[in-house]
C-alpha cells in the first residue's frame, strides 16, 4: 500500500513538473514570437521609411516614435523575459540568449537615435518650407542624416561566436540591413548636397512646359519655355515663350551628337534635332537632349543657362498639391481640376485655330506656371506634403532635369530625375506628329510574347496596339491635321527604344504579323479592340541612341479606328528579363504578357 501512494505521489509529481515544463516552454515559445514580432515591425518602420508614409503617418516623429516604441519593446523583452531567465543561466545555452539580447540593444540604440533626431526635423519641417528657410532646412537634414550614418556605423551588433538558427539569421539579417542603411545614408547625402548647391547658389535654369496631350520620346512636348533664376532658396521664373515662336531659321545648333543626327536628324529621321524646340526631345535621353536645349536657349535669346528641366502637368499638380490651389482671372485651379484645365479645357476654351485663340491660350498658361511658382515661392508649406507629391509624380518621367553642374547632376540622377535611359532597357514612344492634342485620349497597348529561337536564344514578339476612339465635345485645337493628315485622324512615329543587345530586330510581313497576332495574342479569340488592322509599313529609322537600339516608323491611326504593328528582335540567351521605362503619358501605357498587365506609369521588370 506505501509503495502505492508513493507511486500515486510521484505520478502527481511528474505530472505537475510536466505541467510547469510545457507552461514554461509556452511562455518561452510566446516571448520569443513577441520579441521577434517587434523587432520585425521596428525593422520595418525604418528600413521602409519613405516620404509618402511620412506625409500619410502624421510626420517623421510619429513615425520615427513608432519604430522606436517596437525597438525598445523587443529590447525590454529580451532582457526581463520570465521564461528566457533560466536559459541565461545554462552553460550551453548562455551564449544564445546573450546573442538575442545584442541583436535587440543594437536595433534598439538605432531606433532611439532615429527618434531624436526626427522629434529635432519634425519641429523644423512644423516652421514650414518657405523660400527663405529651404537651404536651412536641407542643412537640418544633412545633420540628421550625417548622425544617423554615424550611429550605424558604430553598432556593435555582438552575438558573436556560434549561435542557433534562428539566432544566427536574425544577425545576419541584422548586419544586412545595417550595411544596406549605411548605403542608403552615402546616397542620401549626395542627393542632399547637390540639391543643397541646386538651392544655394545662383543657377539659370530653363523651364520646358510638357504638354501630355501632344507626346514626344518619353515626355510631353515642350510647347512653352522660360527661364528660372535660383538662388538662397527662392525659384523665380520669368514669362513663358511658346516654343514655336524660338524657331531658328539659319539652322541647327553646331556639333550635335553623331548618332542623335543619324538616328533622328532631318535627312534620316525627319526631325530638325537643335533647331525645332517641339522635335529636340525626339529621343527619351534627357542627359543627351538637355545640354542641346541648354544652346538652343543661348542662341535664341533666352540667356545663358546651366541647368534645364522639363515639367508637365502631372507635375504642375504636384506642386499645387503641397502649396495649395491658386486662382487666376477669377477661376480656381486646383488638384482636381489642374490637368484637364490645362491638357484639354483650355483647348475647348480656345478652340479655334485662329491666332487670336491660340495666344490668349498661350499668355493663359504662361500666366498660370508663373501664378503656380509664385505661390511655391512665397507661401509657408509643408515640406513632407509637397515632397511626396512630387515624388509620386517623379517615377513617370513627369519631372526630368540635367545640370551642367556633376555634383546637381548626380544628385538628380540619386533622385531618379535624370531621364537616362538604362542599356538593359526598352521604352515604347507613340510620338505625335498630327498638329492635334489627341493624346488626352489615347492609351497605347503594348503585347509582349517571348520563346526560344531556334539557337535557344530569346526571340521576342511586341505588338504595338493604339486606339483612336470616337469622342464628342472636343474642338478644331484638338482634332489638329495638317496637310497630310485629316482632322480626327492620328499620326504617330512610333519608336522602339530596345535593349542595346538586342539582334535582328525586324518588322513582320504582314501575313506573318496576322498569324502571330491571331495565334500567339489571341488564341482564337475575338480581337478586342475595335475595327482593329495589322499594318506593317515598315521602318523609316533604325538606328543607335545610346545606350539603346532604336526603330521607328510612321502610321496614321483614323478616327474610331485601331491599329496593330507587330515588331520581333532577338535576345541572347542569358536575358531572363526586360526593363521597361515609363512614357511620360498622363495614364500610362498598358503593357501585357500572357495574363499580366502593368502601367508603364513607373519603371518596372517584365520576366520569363
Amino acid at each position: 500500500m506505501a509503495s502505492w501512494r508513493r507511486w500515486t505521489w510521484w505520478r502527481r509529481g511528474a505530472a505537475v513538473v510536466a505541467i510547469v515544463v510545457v507552461a514554461w516552454a509556452l511562455l518561452l515559445v510566446v516571448d520569443l514570437y513577441r520579441i521577434q514580432s517587434e523587432l520585425n515591425a521596428g525593422r520595418q518602420e525604418l528600413t521602409q521609411l519613405t516620404v509618402q508614409k511620412v506625409n500619410a503617418g502624421g510626420g517623421i516623429a510619429k513615425v520615427a516614435s513608432r519604430a522606436d516604441g517596437h525597438l525598445q519593446r523587443a529590447d525590454d523583452l529580451a532582457h526581463s523575459s520570465f521564461a528566457l531567465a533560466p536559459l541565461a543561466a545554462l552553460p550551453v545555452i548562455r551564449g544564445q540568449v546573450h546573442g538575442l539580447r545584442d541583436i535587440t540593444r543594437a536595433t534598439a540604440d538605432l531606433g532611439t537615435t532615429a527618434r531624436q533626431q526626427a522629434r529635432g526635423l519634425q519641429a523644423e519641417l512644423d516652421k514650414g518650407a518657405s523660400a527663405d528657410r529651404r537651404v536651412e532646412l536641407v542643412d537640418r537634414l544633412l545633420q540628421s542624416v550625417h548622425v544617423i550614418d554615424q550611429q550605424v556605423r558604430s553598432v556593435h551588433v555582438g552575438a558573436g561566436g556560434f549561435l542557433l538558427p534562428p539566432l544566427s539569421g536574425a544577425r545576419s539579417q541584422l548586419v544586412h540591413e545595417l550595411h544596406k542603411v549605411d548605403t542608403k545614408m552615402a546616397q542620401g547625402k549626395r542627393a542632399l548636397t547637390g540639391f543643397r548647391k541646386f538651392l544655394a547658389e545662383d543657377h539659370r535654369v530653363l523651364i520646358l512646359a510638357a504638354n501630355n496631350a501632344e507626346m514626344r520620346g518619353g515626355n510631353g512636348m515642350p510647347l512653352s519655355a522660360g527661364v528660372a533664376h535660383i538662388h538662397n532658396g527662392q525659384i523665380e521664373v520669368g514669362d513663358f515663350t511658346p516654343t514655336s515662336a524660338l524657331w531658328n531659321p539659319k539652322g541647327p545648333i553646331d556639333n550635335l551628337p553623331t548618332d542623335l543626327l543619324k538616328t533622328y536628324g532631318w535627312y534620316t529621321g525627319g526631325f530638325a534635332i537643335g533647331q525645332e524646340w517641339r522635335e529636340t526631345n525626339v529621343s527619351p535621353n534627357f542627359p543627351e537632349s538637355a545640354p542641346i536645349y541648354a544652346r538652343m536657349a543661348a542662341r535664341q535669346g533666352l540667356g545663358q543657362v546651366d541647368g534645364v528641366m522639363m515639367v508637365d502637368a502631372l507635375a504642375l499638380r504636384a506642386l499645387i498639391q503641397g502649396t495649395g490651389p491658386v486662382t487666376l482671372n477669377g477661376k480656381r485651379y486646383d488638384a482636381g481640376n489642374i490637368i484637364q484645365q490645362t491638357l484639354n479645357e483650355n483647348y475647348k476654351t480656345f478652340g479655334s485655330r485662329s491666332s487670336t485663340d491660340r495666344n490668349q491660350r498661350l499668355d493663359l498658361q504662361s500666366q498660370l506656371a508663373k501664378t503656380i511658382f509664385k505661390e511655391f515661392n512665397t507661401r509657408s508649406v509643408s515640406a513632407t506634403k509637397l515632397a511626396a507629391a512630387l515624388l509620386d509624380v517623379t517615377p513617370g518621367r513627369h519631372i526630368v532635369a540635367w545640370s551642367a553642374d556633376p555634383q546637381i547632376q548626380a544628385a538628380w540622377h540619386q533622385l531618379g530625375i535624370d531621364g537616362a535611359m538604362e542599356p538593359d532597357a526598352m521604352l515604347v514612344s507613340a510620338e505625335n506628329i498630327s498638329a492635334n492634342k489627341l493624346d488626352y485620349y489615347i492609351t497605347p497597348f503594348i503585347g509582349l510574347d517571348v520563346r526560344r529561337d531556334d539557337h535557344g536564344n530569346w526571340l521576342v514578339y511586341t505588338a504595338v496596339t493604339i486606339y483612336n476612339p470616337p469622342r464628342t465635345d472636343t474642338s478644331p485645337q484638338i482634332e489638329g491635321g495638317t496637310s497630310d493628315v485629316k482632322p480626327r485622324n492620328h499620326r504617330i512615329y512610333l519608336d522602339l527604344h530596345l535593349p542595346n543587345d538586342a539582334y535582328s530586330v525586324a518588322m513582320l510581313s504582314p501575313s506573318d504579323a496576322g498569324a502571330v497576332w491571331q495565334k500567339d495574342y489571341l488564341k482564337g479569340a475575338k480581337d478586342p479592340f475595335p475595327y482593329n488592322r495589322l499594318i506593317q509599313p515598315g521602318f523609316t529609322v533604325i538606328g543607335l541612341d545610346p545606350p539603346n537600339r532604336v526603330v521607328g516608323s510612321r502610321y496614321t491611326i483614323p478616327y474610331g479606328t485601331t491599329r496593330t504593328i507587330l515588331v520581333q528582335f532577338h535576345l541572347p540567351a542569358v536575358d531572363d528579363h526586360i526593363t521597361v521605362l515609363p512614357s511620360g503619358r498622363l495614364h500610362g501605357q498598358i503593357w501585357g504578357m500572357g495574363k499580366q498587365h502593368w502601367k508603364d506609369d513607373h519603371r518596372f521588370e517584365i520576366k520569363w
